[in-house]
């Protein structure tokens, strides 16, 4: 099973560096990131032991649409095996949605779904 960690609030440097920090040498991660990037990069690049791939994606609405390259990211994502996932979306009122998402066959099966990472909030639920 896939480690699975929804990021959401605050700004793009703030859920980067939420990542960064949770990130574990021995279980490499990989992390999708919805929308902007931080203007000063905070996770380290792809490749190093910690970080197995980092992907941007465009915002795409779960809410109203179909989450289409959502899907196909996280289905590329997953073929790479990283034990631990991290998905960082752009708008946290699309969290509920994305998570339900996963929740869903076939990503059920092969994801763990870790508690939301909220990073627009005073409490810190830890590292995965």
């Amino acid at each position: 099973m896939i480690r699975c960690t929804i990021v959401c609030g605050g700004d793009p440097t703030t859920r980067e560096a939420a990542i960064a920090s949770r990130l574990n040498p021995h279980h490499p991660a990989a992390v999708i990131i919805e929308g902007a990037r931080a203007a000063t990069p905070q996770l380290p690049l792809p490749g190093t032991p910690a970080l197995a791939s980092l992907i941007n994606i465009v915002p795409d609405c779960p809410c109203c649409g179909t989450a289409l390259i959502l899907r196909v990211t996280l289905n590329r994502v997953m073929r790479q095996r990283a034990p631990v996932l991290f998905l960082s979306l752009d708008a946290s009122t699309h969290a509920s949605h994305v998570a339900t998402l996963l929740q869903r066959a076939p990503y059920a099966a092969l994801i763990s779904l870790q508690p939301l990472l909220d990073c627009g909030s005073q409490h810190d639920p830890g590292a995965v």
